[in-house]
C-alpha cells in the first residue's frame, strides 16, 4: 500500500513539474517580441509617436495601406488591424499602445456589423493568455475567462485553448515564420469575387460599445475618428449603417463607395489589391481635406 502511494505521489509530482515547465516554456515563447501579431507589436512598442493609427478587423488589415497614406499625407501611419477583431479587441490594442507611453495624434476605428459584438473573440482571448498577470490584460479577461480559479493551475489555461493556440503559434517565434507584411500590418488580397460571407444587422442602437474607445483613450488627447469600409452592393442592410452617424462623432460611412466597382472586391467584405490601393488613396484624400469632424476642428 505504501509503495502504491509513493508511486501515485511520484506520478503527481512528475505531472505537476511537467505542467509548470510547459507553462513557462509556452509563456516565454508566446510573449517573445515579434511582428507576427498586432498584439505582440502593441506590447513591444514604447515611447513612439504616430500621426495616424488604424484599428479594426481584416477590413483594416486587407484594406488600409499605410505606405500610401503616409506618402500622400506626409504623416506617419500605423496599421494595427487584427484578423477577426471585435471592437473590444481594438480598444485593448489602443489602450496598450497608450499605456506604453506611445503618442497617437489621430486614431481611426473601423466599425460595422461587429458593433453589436461585445466579446473579445476566442482567438484574441487565447492570444492574451500568455500575458496574464499584467493588470490591463487581467482586466479585459476578467469577464470572459470563466472558472477563474482553475487558471492558476499550471498549463490549464493553455490546455483549454489548445485548439486556438495550436503548436504553430508556439513554433513561430523559434522558426521565424513571420509574413513579409507583418511589420506594416497591411496584407493585400489578390483576385476578384462576390462571395457573401456575412449578414448585416437590421439596426444599430447605443450600447456598451458606443463609448468603448473614449474610455480606452482615458485622459490622453488622442482624436477619435470612425469609418465603415466598403461592402459590395450584394450585401443586404447596408443602409442601417447610417445610424452609426448618431452613435459616433467624427464618422464617415464608405459602405457604398464602390457599388460601381465590383473589380475592387476580393469578396463582399474585403477589397483586393487594386481596391485597397484606391481606398487608401481615398482615405488619404479625406484626411487631407479634413472630412472627419475631429480633423476639421484641429488647429495645426
Amino acid at each position: 500500500m505504501i509503495s502504491f502511494l509513493k508511486h501515485i505521489v511520484i506520478v503527481i509530482a512528475i505531472l505537476f513539474i511537467s505542467a509548470v515547465g510547459l507553462d513557462r516554456i509556452y509563456s516565454s515563447l508566446l510573449t517573445r517580441p515579434s511582428t507576427d501579431s498586432p498584439l505582440k507589436k502593441a506590447f513591444s512598442y514604447s515611447n513612439q509617436e504616430w500621426d495616424l493609427v488604424f484599428f479594426g478587423s481584416s477590413r483594416v488589415v486587407n484594406n488600409i495601406d499605410c505606405s500610401i497614406i503616409s506618402k500622400l499625407t506626409g504623416k506617419s501611419c500605423l496599421n494595427m488591424g487584427s484578423m477577426g477583431s471585435t471592437l473590444k479587441n481594438d480598444a485593448f490594442l489602443f489602450e496598450v499602445l497608450l499605456s506604453n507611453n506611445n503618442a497617437i495624434r489621430d486614431a481611426f476605428f473601423q466599425v460595422d456589423y461587429k458593433y453589436n459584438d461585445f466579446s473579445l473573440g476566442s482567438h484574441f482571448k487565447a492570444d492574451l493568455i500568455p500575458f496574464t498577470g499584467r493588470e490591463l490584460v487581467d482586466q479585459y479577461l476578467k469577464d470572459e475567462q470563466g472558472n477563474a480559479l482553475l487558471w492558476d493551475i499550471p498549463f490549464y489555461r493553455y490546455m483549454i485553448n489548445d485548439k486556438v493556440i495550436g503548436i504553430r503559434k508556439v513554433l513561430v517565434p523559434i522558426a521565424g515564420l513571420f509574413g513579409k507584411d507583418a511589420e506594416s500590418g497591411y496584407k493585400p488580397l489578390d483576385g476578384e469575387g462576390v462571395l457573401i460571407n456575412v449578414s448585416l444587422p437590421d439596426n444599430y442602437e447605443r450600447n456598451i460599445n458606443s463609448d468603448l474607445y473614449e474610455k480606452a483613450r482615458g485622459a490622453t488627447n488622442v482624436n477619435l475618428n470612425y469609418f465603415t469600409a466598403p461592402f459590395c452592393e450584394e450585401i443586404k442592410n447596408r443602409e442601417a449603417m447610417r445610424s452609426l452617424n448618431n452613435l459616433f462623432d467624427s464618422y464617415i460611412n464608405y459602405a457604398t463607395l464602390y457599388d460601381s466597382n465590383q473589380e475592387y472586391f476580393n469578396d463582399c467584405l474585403h477589397l483586393n489589391r487594386l481596391g485597397s490601393k484606391n481606398f487608401s488613396e481615398k482615405i488619404a484624400e479625406d484626411i487631407i481635406r479634413r472630412r472627419w469632424s475631429s480633423l476639421a476642428l484641429k488647429n495645426e
